[in-house]
């Protein structure tokens, strides 16, 4: 008979974009995990949540294997995934794996949404919709739903039964949306109706999302429960400060997470320590590398100190410049959602677009020129994107990219009122500009996973790996920027002279040295991350 209290090891496998390849992680599981109430921290449970989680994504064949192996070895005999898992992605498709186990007098079941590991399914992350909750996370939402409950039924699941609902990123705020949806139903007594024929209470729904984009929505003064709710406290989001996906869409449109907010407390010292060594046990020093945040460069007179500033300041004004949700939705989205659609269905594209468009201070130069009368836009680039995308295959998706590349352009000039002058002394583009490389690197699971153990003490390292790497102080005195001498600088700039300075450039280097740069770029947008230096 097996011992209920004893807590095991178990071994997944996942893919890690610093590595670009899969790596094998431990898991710790009990079932008397389930024993506290859903409303209580729970830190055994959100580690195995957030490992179950990334099981599922993995990069194989079969990229089911992973996550359906961990729940059968945890118990779930009957573990299975829907079609998605098996069929290539769209816009509309989640992956979903679910399993159950019995636990005493409960039944209980375990729903992972997989958004570890996923590929052009990120359109959806521009699919706002006209009004009410994120449309494009509700895709995912409604998967998970679909298949709680077809697996209630076909499993013929009764009684008391216990509910643990886990995502990362896009599928997070899935995640934290169903969990939602369930605890309404609880608290409406409308649980037959809604889920399923079981037995469900508020302490036996368990909600875990990790690193959660805003989703739910929620306007004050009117008639709607408030996302802090006590129906809600079952539900546990989980963000780094440092993580620029936690940041979208935007507060301006009342979009909103439900339950109890955890924050990673990155810009602890002793946290971030712990965090880099867990980071040099499980994944390598190359990874650890990547997830050092201590290579954020702090420029002078700016007051950013950490990437969060960034994102806090820079993504409050450019979401004040989209206009309101309506126009959003009626104008911008389709364009917006088949332009990421496509790009990361044909990350060449890009390239293809910047080398035909002749070099790329050109294309500056006439994105600029022509971001404020959409007619001569229409006429400058219409060639140029229809060529592009002929090209590659997507010559019916030309007058959507062509209409996004506009709305882009417009945004930027809209951020950027005062021109040149404006984007050279901006605090936020100078501090991005610097740290370009390191800002998306909070966004990284393996981070979240070596911040989220530390919490457990069954993921204990060797005592060698908790001492700091010696490294020679590199010297970055020369990348350091005088913000107040900056500022000076460009309030001297002589437009005649720039424009005679952009006439006199080598544009055969410039397309080279851009090459090098979109490749970078191919592969952030590829596999979300850069390439070492």
């Amino acid at each position: 008979m097996k011992n209920e209290d004893e807590v095991k090891e178990y071994r997944f496998w996942t893919y890690e974009f610093s590595l670009k390849e899969n790596v094998e992680l431990p898991v710790y599981y009990a079932d008397h995990f389930f024993k506290k109430p859903s409303t209580e921290m729970n830190n055994d449970l959100m580690a195995f949540a957030l490992g179950l989680e990334l099981s599922s994504g993995l990069e194989a064949e079969d990229r089911s294997s992973s996550v359906l192996k961990l729940l059968r070895e945890i118990g779930c005999d009957n573990a299975r995934v829907n079609d998605a898992f098996n069929q290539e992605t769209t816009i509309y498709s989640t992956d979903v794996a679910i399993g159950s186990k019995q636990w005493k007098s409960y039944t209980i079941i375990f729903v992972v949404l997989n958004g570890a590991h996923y590929n052009n399914e990120a359109a959806a992350n521009v699919m706002l919709g006209a009004s009410g909750n994120h449309a494009g996370f509700m895709i995912a939402c409604n998967a998970g739903l679909d298949e709680l409950r077809s697996f209630i039924k076909d499993e013929n699941i009764t009684g008391k039964t216990k509910i643990l609902i886990t995502g990362y990123s896009r599928t997070a705020a899935g995640a934290n949306l169903l969990a939602a949806y369930i605890s309404d139903a609880i608290a409406a007594r409308r649980v037959k109706q809604r889920i399923g024929d079981i037995k469900l209470t508020k302490k036996d729904c368990y909600g875990f999302s990790f690193e959660t984009p805003l989703c739910g929505h929620y306007e004050l003064g009117k008639k709607m429960v408030p996302p802090t709710d006590s129906r809600y406290d079952n539900i546990w989001y989980v963000t780094n400060p440092d993580d620029p996906v936690t940041y979208v869409p935007t507060k301006n449109y009342n979009f909103v997470r439900y339950g109890h907010h955890y924050l990673i407390d990155s810009h602890n010292e002793e946290k971030k320590a712990r965090m880099l060594a867990n980071a040099r046990y499980y994944f390598g020093e190359k990874t650890a590398k990547k997830v050092d945040m201590s290579k954020f460069k702090k420029v002078p007179l700016t007051g950013v100190q950490y990437p969060s500033d960034i994102f806090d300041g820079y993504l409050a004004r450019f979401f004040s410049t989209l206009g309101t949700r309506n126009h959003y939705h009626e104008y911008i989205e389709s364009d917006f959602v088949r332009f990421v659609y496509v790009m990361f269905d044909s990350p060449d594209l890009a390239l293809t677009i910047l080398m035909n468009a002749g070099d790329p201070i050109s294309l500056l130069k006439a994105l600029h020129s022509y971001s404020d009368d959409k007619e001569k836009f229409d006429e400058h680039f219409r060639p140029l994107i229809e060529s592009s995308t002929e090209s590659h295959g997507y010559g019916k998706d030309s007058e959507s990219i062509l209409n996004a590349f506009y709305q882009i352009a417009h945004l930027v000039r809209g951020y950027f009122k005062d021109g040149i002058a404006s984007i050279v002394t901006d605090k936020y583009i100078v501090s991005a500009t610097v740290n370009m490389r390191i800002l998306i690197m909070s966004h990284l699971p393996s981070m979240t996973y070596c911040y989220i153990i530390q919490e457990c003490p069954y993921y204990q390292i060797p005592a060698e790996f908790l001492e700091p790497v010696k490294e020679e102080a590199p010297d970055d005195s020369a990348k350091l920027i005088d913000s107040a001498k900056l500022i000076e600088s460009v309030k001297s700039i002589d437009s005649a002279k720039i424009i005679e300075s952009v006439k006199s450039i080598d544009t055969a280097k410039a397309v080279e040295s851009v090459k090098s740069v979109v490749t970078d770029i191919k592969d952030n947008v590829t596999k979300r991350l850069s390439k070492d230096d």
